[in-house]
């Protein structure tokens, strides 16, 4: 789920990041904020799968760092 741009300015509010990242690290970061909150909304854990899933491949991605740190 990668927008179609260049690059993205993010910020996080309750966390206090700030800064740039791919459009495919923000596609990555911008679900793994979706899956965590759908996780403790629904029942059962396909969600909560989902969110690990996604970070266990968002650990090898070359903006892994910038990943962590929004969603931190």
């Amino acid at each position: 789920m990668t927008p179609k741009m260049p690059a993205v300015r993010l910020s996080v509010d309750s966390n206090g990041y700030e800064g740039r990242m791919s459009a495919d690290a923000a596609g990555i970061t911008v679900c793994l904020f979706a899956f965590s909150l759908l996780s403790f909304e629904r029942q059962g854990d396909v969600y909560s799968r989902h969110f690990h899933w996604l970070r266990d491949f968002a650990l090898g991605h070359v903006e892994a760092g910038e990943i962590f740190a929004a969603i931190d």
